[in-house]
């Protein structure tokens, strides 16, 4: 029975026929004889999972915007990376006609807190869709139900990336929730355009 790490090193040693560093980040294994190196990529034959590019406003984050990403991640197959492009701030306004609820920065924070992300980045300032892909380089991008216009976009490029349009999971939208929070205050019934609300 392996017990010291002298005996450790010896017998990795043999197996793999190279030597080995016990620093804090290698975990050991010894079970009935065997050792494993779970540092080491055990397996070498199984394929690395694709990188997923997501992207969305993401200005009040409810359940839709959680399915959404997590169907993304699966279409990466095992061991995918789920990057997740946040709209800017200045983005929201000049396309939708209202600033956002929530500022840029508290809406990737809380994107990338999310399970199924593994990074949450902000977007263009000038919504440069094609500078971010370039940039993160996706194997495939996955466009939410309410995306025809960066579909159109994208389909008129010739970017050599897979791209596949979700669809629309469960019945809230943020913009029903907006709606819900401004009638329960008639006298003010959101911000117009050029007002940020924020504190």
């Amino acid at each position: 029975m392996i017990k010291t790490e002298e005996q450790i090193r010896d017998r990795y040693e043999e197996w793999h026929g190279v030597g080995m560093d016990m620093g804090e980040n290698m975990e050991m294994e010894i079970s009935r004889g065997k050792c494993i190196d779970k540092g080491k990529d055990n397996d070498k034959g199984k394929d690395k999972g694709k990188r997923v590019l997501a992207a969305g406003c993401f200005d009040l984050l409810h359940y839709g915007h959680l399915r959404y990403l997590e169907e993304a991640k699966k279409l990466g197959g095992e061991g995918a990376e789920l990057i997740v492009v946040v709209a800017r701030d200045s983005t929201i306004l000049s396309r939708k006609g209202r600033p956002p609820v929530m500022k840029e920065d508290h809406r990737r924070a809380l994107v990338e807190a999310l399970k199924p992300v593994d990074k949450a980045i902000l977007g263009g300032e000038d919504f440069d869709t094609l500078t971010v892909i370039k940039e993160v380089k996706p194997d495939i991008i996955a466009l939410g139900y309410d995306q025809d216009d960066l579909a159109e976009l994208l389909a008129k490029q010739n970017l050599g990336v897979k791209i596949v349009k979700l669809g629309k999971y469960g019945e809230v939208s943020s913009s029903m929730i907006r709606k819900i929070i401004y009638s329960t205050n008639p006298v003010k019934q959101g911000p117009s355009v050029g007002q940020d609300p924020r504190p």
